[in-house]
């Protein structure tokens, strides 16, 4: 079944027509011949295959190049003799649903070059859209729009409309959220004009007292130890919206509390299912040791039953895969039975205790029948 058809419509020596279907493939049609004829005698050109069915179709501009979703990946061709660039895999935690390319680029990678530079937005089942560049024949991703807080419906169509300082991305999600972001054209910082001496502005502007901070040592000391105190790489990956990259910062640290922390800011802004997700067995085996051994903490054993359970949704279908994961998870299912088992008996301990203070509070009473007496 097909499933997305896009035609390269800036191309006129010849009339193109790409389509992607659910039989893993990609195929470049010449319809240059059909006329009257119909589409049934189109010539396919070119015929290239994905490892997932095929969602959604995206024409660079130009009409040179030709990418792909297929299921969390990002694929890339050229129209011309169909070579294909170095994908981006895992791009989404679920499949991507929706491509769009436009000349973005000074826009939403932080760069004052050109408009000229060529940006290919995804979005996902995640509710994530994420900005591709393609460079050196490979696709690589450079960051992703923060979606509006609440809000992780799946993203169904992207649109980019451009103008001279400033681009606006429309993203509509299933839900029937409609989002505009203005993005504006970084500039560059205007330097600062010293103002002449004997003015206001320059008796305030401190010029000396900036050399007599240099002329001694221990103030200088003082300002480049507050210069070189920077964020955690954790908080920077945070900042960046790279959680999983955050989550594995705090893992390194092996400090319960920043791990814990951190843990419970993804949850808040939900994110922490991006985080756990399209992990390897090398970087889930640290969040199941957490897991394991602080479930039954009373300081982490929230955040630790959260992840727990989240990671044994996003993985189920992966155990008996993996020795080391099923390790993993063992580990975290013997530290739960324990603590079940724990929190059973302090329920049975504390109903005994119940029980003793109802008797000495009421009296130990009998008021039995007095026996017969035999004559």
């Amino acid at each position: 079944a097909i499933r997305a058809v896009v035609v390269v419509a800036e191309r006129r020596d010849v009339d193109l027509v790409v389509t992607g279907g659910y039989d893993h493939s990609v195929r470049i049609w010449d319809v240059t011949a059909c006329g009257a004829a119909g589409y049934a005698h189109a010539t396919s050109l070119v015929v290239v295959s994905t490892h997932h069915p095929v969602e959604c179709l995206a024409i660079y501009p130009g009409g040179e190049m030709v990418a792909a979703g297929a299921g969390p990946n990002v694929y890339a061709w050229n129209v011309r003799d169909g070579k294909a660039c170095e994908p981006c895999k895992g791009a989404h935690a679920g499949m991507v649903t929706c491509l769009s390319a436009g000349r973005c680029g000074p826009f939403v990678s932080g760069s004052n070059k050109t408009a000229a530079e060529v940006r290919l937005l995804s979005g996902g089942s995640d509710g994530v859209v994420r900005v591709h560049r393609l460079e050196n024949s490979k696709v690589e991703p450079l960051h992703a729009l923060p979606a509006k807080e609440g809000n992780d419906s799946p993203v169904r169509a992207i649109g980019v409309s451009l103008g001279e300082v400033a681009a606006t991305v429309i993203v509509s999600t299933s839900s029937g959220l409609h989002t505009m972001r203005r993005l504006l054209k970084n500039k560059e910082k205007k330097r600062k004009r010293t103002p002449p001496p004997g003015t206001y502005a320059f008796f305030m502007r401190h010029g000396q007292a900036a050399d007599e901070v240099d002329a001694s040592p221990v103030l200088a000391e003082d300002r480049r130890r507050r210069q070189r105190r920077r964020l955690a790489p954790f908080d920077r990956a945070l900042k960046e919206f790279r959680y999983g990259d955050a989550l594995d910062r705090a893992l390194e640290t092996k400090n319960p509390g920043t791990i814990s922390a951190v843990l419970e800011e993804l949850s808040r802004r939900r994110g922490l299912r991006q985080a756990l997700a399209r992990r390897d067995e090398e970087s889930l085996e640290p969040v199941l040791s957490f897991a394991a051994r602080y479930v039954g903490h009373p300081t982490h054993m929230s955040a630790a039953c959260a992840t727990a359970a989240l990671t044994a949704e996003l993985y189920e279908d992966k155990l008996g895969q993996s020795d080391v994961v099923d390790r993993a998870f063992g580990k975290v299912a013997v530290a739960l039975r324990k603590e079940v088992k724990a929190r059973r008996e302090a329920a049975r301990i504390v109903g005994m205790i119940e029980a003793v203070q109802c008797q000495i509070g009421h009296g130990k009473g009998g008021g039995g029948v007095g026996a017969e007496t035999e004559k």
